[in-house]
């Protein structure tokens, strides 16, 4: 059992390795990503617990759909168009 575990902890200090990970450098993220993590999971948590959703139950926690989201800033064209038409 010990040595189980000795070997999994093994291969993920390996893994961050380029040479062993097929070429991909595995970084350690700044203060500022965990800082914007940090904030889109509490935005995330306070429209989960928002009064629309009192009575919804779910299995996973705003941390996890904040993880399965891309970080890549979505805008949509009929939302610029608008705001640039009615301010």
């Amino acid at each position: 059992m010990a040595n189980q575990r000795i070997e999994r902890i093994q291969q993920h200090v390996l893994a961050g390795d380029a040479s062993i990970s097929g070429g991909v450098e595995m970084r350690n993220t700044s203060s500022a990503e965990d800082s914007d993590f940090d904030a889109r999971v509490k935005a995330m948590q306070s429209w989960m617990d928002s009064e629309r959703f009192k009575y919804t139950t779910r299995p996973y926690t705003a941390k996890d759909v904040v993880k399965m989201q891309g970080t890549f800033p979505l805008t949509f064209t009929s939302a610029k168009l608008s705001t640039k038409l009615y301010n």
